[in-house]
């Protein structure tokens, strides 16, 4: 009897946890778009107040505590090397959605070897785009989070009535 209550709490924690693990996943992307908007908005900020270099805007801004955490932002300011190169490679490294992928790319290729107003406003639509995503994900969390938290322990009590 013990043996059979220890299997149903493990089986219902178990499916409690995979509806967490899926609503966490979905607040994971938002937190990353909100933060990837951020970056982006003190990176446009920095080149217009400063003229800087994009690599040494990316690592100043690496070093805030904001950004110390973020992994693309560390990505960005190790890389060696060209800034588009290592746009490129922080890109890959990152973990982030194909849609975030898709609008910050076309970045490597502007930032850091084109005229300051046509990087600004190549930022300025990566930054829209980035903003996008963030709502996609926003709308996305509070949809479809709150279901895939009740799907996990609904489907775990129900799993335990049926083991009953």
């Amino acid at each position: 009897m013990i043996v059979k209550i220890t299997g149903l709490i493990i089986v219902f924690g178990a499916c409690a946890v995979t509806g967490t693990d899926f609503s966490g996943r979905l607040r994971r992307n938002r937190r990353q778009a909100a933060l990837m908007g951020q970056y982006w908005g003190d990176f446009l900020r920095q080149m217009e107040l400063t003229a800087a270099p994009p690599g040494l805007i990316a690592r100043t801004l690496a070093e805030r505590s904001s950004f110390r955490e973020f992994p693309f932002a560390r990505c960005l300011a190790g890389c060696q090397g060209d800034f588009e190169g290592a746009l490129k490679t922080a890109v890959q490294e990152s973990d982030l959605t194909p849609a975030m992928q898709k609008a910050i790319q076309p970045l490597a290729g502007i930032l850091g070897s084109t005229p300051m107003e046509t990087e600004r406003q190549a930022l300025l639509g990566a930054l829209a785009a980035v903003r996008q995503e963030e709502k996609y994900w926003a709308e996305q969390e509070s949809r479809q989070g709150t279901l895939y938290r009740r799907l996990g322990v609904l489907g775990g009590l129900a799993l335990v009535v049926l083991l009953m």
